[in-house]
Parts: C-alpha cells; sequence; structure tokens
C-alpha cells in the first residue's frame, strides 16, 4: 500500500456502508479522515468505535450549504488542507413512485443532487489549493447507486 504521509479526505455518509468502507481503506492507507454524517454525536461516538487511524467525526447535513462552510472551515483551520472529497451520502426510496410523496422525492433529490452540488461547491476553493502544492493534485469522487443505470420494480429514485 502508498503511505499518503499527510492526506486530507473527508467523506460524507462516512459512518455506515461504503462510505465507512472507503473511509476505512484511506485511514488505513494513512491518510487523516473526516467522516462527515448526520448523526448525532453520540450516535457517532458508538459508530465510530473500532475505526483505526486518524479519524475526526463532523456532524454535516449535505443539503445545508451553512454547514459545509463550517465543516470546510473546521478541516481547513485544523489542517490547511483538502485532498480529497467523496460525495457518498445518499438516501433512495423503496416502492412504486405513484405512492412516493412529492416531500420524499424532494428530500431524495435534496441529498443526491443538491448536497453533492453544495460539496463540491464549498470545498472546490480548498481542494484547488491544496492540488497546486502537491504532485498529485486533488480529488473528487462521487459515488452514486446502480439504480441511476438500471431500474428495478418498486423503486422510485
Amino acid at each position: 500500500m502508498t503511505n499518503y504521509g499527510e492526506r486530507v479526505a473527508l467523506v460524507t455518509g462516512g459512518l455506515r456502508g461504503i462510505g465507512r468502507s472507503i473511509a476505512e481503506r484511506l485511514l488505513a492507507e494513512g491518510m487523516q479522515v473526516y467522516l462527515v454524517d448526520i448523526e448525532s454525536d453520540e450516535t457517532a461516538a458508538d459508530l465510530m468505535q473500532g475505526i483505526e487511524g486518524q479519524a475526526t467525526y463532523l456532524k454535516l447535513n449535505v443539503i445545508e450549504e451553512t454547514e459545509w462552510q463550517s465543516v470546510i472551515g473546521a478541516i481547513k483551520s485544523a489542517t490547511g488542507r483538502l485532498d480529497c472529497l467523496v460525495n457518498n451520502a445518499g438516501v433512495d426510496c423503496v416502492g412504486p413512485v405513484e405512492e412516493l410523496t412529492y416531500e420524499s422525492w424532494r428530500r431524495i433529490m435534496s441529498v443526491n443532487v443538491d448536497g453533492v452540488f453544495l460539496g463540491i461547491k464549498t470545498s472546490a476553493p480548498l481542494l484547488a489549493e491544496t492540488g497546486q502544492t502537491t504532485p498529485a493534485g486533488s480529488s473528487i469522487i462521487n459515488i452514486s447507486s446502480v439504480m441511476g443505470k438500471v431500474g428495478y420494480i418498486d423503486t422510485s429514485a
């Protein structure tokens, strides 16, 4: 494995599932990782147990621009850099589309689309600044569901 030394990553939806697996791999590679999620501090503390390495939890609702600004500001203050943004947070709704409420649809689009936009918009200046100072540059990784390519019965989005 490559040692990434002082590199810093932010993983949305980082406490569970794919996000947690990505965070654990980045930590194993030696990166400092900020796991951001919507969980309370108490729940996050429970979910952070067993994670090894330089891992920090920050609460973030990805659909709130001011929360993104606070998180990116905290990372910049603490490390002065951001090498990698992993937009992993996402939600879905199982059931026929005719049973999906408009409010549920807006929530899905807010998290899965607007949250990604806000993450890129807010972190881009720090990613660009970091990318100019390291030969490897910086990265944005946007995770999506297979549902974007393949339709399944009783799935709405």
